[in-house]
């Protein structure tokens, strides 16, 4: 292939994956949808400016009622008890607020942008920008070796794990995924001081993504690839961690697990139920289930631990960086699943796509070498 169709390859690239970003960045601002938890993240973004816990409640039902339909609002207030409740009680209601207080960058960049704009409206804007800052770091991350027909690779990678679908709703998981994967991005271009920020501020916007930093610094540790960086990362990533949910009020681990996967009480004010190894079984089958009867995040998985296998005879001619990074994302989602059995797509989305990138460029060696063996024998 000469050089004119090198780059006619790669600016087609380019085109598809900008096209398909735009389209789903349109919309997520154009046609968004709502969900119960954009009313919860509305309150902790605009809660210093209220005094009460029934002033709060009013605002922020105020503000998302104004920014959906009659039927959403119907959905979001009358669908369950635990709703009901919800709508009905503001003390029942503030004592939720710990759950996503702790997302402190998400919440602090919506609560800066609604000092300019309607909270929901800040909300769903940072929904648009992580769609759009998710499709450039997919862009950066490929075009050093980009393809027209890797389009047909990473369209699919990025619809199954639900960028498009996040896009329309208020949640914190596309923003964080955007620092996640701009750390690792600049940690495989061996930018691995700077890869700090970003996986911190990750951190920051999930606190979950903890899990990842672990295992990143031991795997860095393992492959003996950029590990120092790593390891300083872990430090600071702990005791950030640890303020964070101290700050934030959280409730604990134990008190989150039974909540999202057991029951979902209507107030954890003086909720503190006792450990139950049959309970936190239970809720890992009912999650697993869940999951395979309704979620994407398990079959990409499966695809791309398959794709890592067809590689792994080869290993000695893949970066070290790459297997550091693809070891230590394919370790995290079954870690965190044990940890909380969480069976939406979207708390596995950012080592997905990781993942996925990173394979991109061993396998399609791995498929050259394949055909050149067979050509030899």
């Amino acid at each position: 292939m000469d050089f004119s169709n090198r780059n006619l390859g790669r600016y087609g690239l380019v085109a598809v994956i900008a096209f398909y970003f735009l389209i789903i960045a349109a919309a997520s601002w154009f046609f968004p949808r709502a969900n119960w938890d954009m009313v919860a993240y509305t309150a902790v973004a605009i809660e210093d400016d209220y005094s009460s816990a029934a002033d709060l409640h009013a605002a922020a039902w105020s503000a998302v009622s104004d920014r959906i339909s009659k039927g959403e609002l119907v959905v979001l207030t009358e669908d369950r008890q635990y709703r009901v409740d919800q709508y009905a009680d503001p003390d029942a209601f503030e004592s939720m607020l710990p759950f996503y207080r702790i997302k402190v960058l998400y919440v602090e960049a919506a609560s800066l942008l609604a000092e300019f704009m309607q909270p929901v409206d800040a909300l769903r804007l940072i929904s648009t920008f992580s769609v759009l800052a998710i499709g450039v770091i997919c862009l950066i991350w490929v075009w050093p070796s980009a393809r027209l027909p890797d389009a047909l690779l990473i369209l699919p990678l990025v619809v199954l794990s639900d960028v498009g679908y996040l896009g329309q709703y208020v949640v914190p998981d596309l923003f964080s995924t955007v620092f996640l994967l701009a750390g690792v991005l600049l940690w495989l271009r061996g930018a691995s001081w700077l890869a700090i920020l970003p996986s911190l501020l990750a951190i920051l916007a999930r606190p979950d993504h903890v899990a990842f930093i672990g295992l990143w610094a031991l795997a860095g540790i393992v492959t003996r690839t950029g590990w120092k960086p790593m390891v300083v990362m872990l430090v600071l990533a702990l005791p950030t961690y640890l303020v964070t949910s101290v700050l934030a009020d959280h409730p604990g681990w134990w008190v989150h697990f039974y909540f999202s996967n057991i029951e979902m009480v209507s107030t954890i004010e003086g909720f503190h139920p006792a450990f139950s190894p049959i309970a936190y079984i239970g809720a890992i089958v009912k999650g697993a289930v869940r999951s395979l009867v309704t979620e994407s995040w398990w079959a990409v998985f499966c695809v791309e631990v398959l794709a890592a296998g067809f590689i792994v005879f080869q290993w000695r001619k893949v970066d070290a960086r790459i297997i550091t990074i693809v070891g230590a994302a394919m370790l995290t989602i079954p870690a965190k699943f044990f940890i909380a059995p969480m069976w939406e797509t979207r708390f596995y989305t950012g080592y997905l796509i990781m993942i996925g990138l990173c394979l991109l460029g061993p396998f399609h060696q791995a498929l050259r070498n394949s055909s050149e063996t067979r050509s030899a024998t």
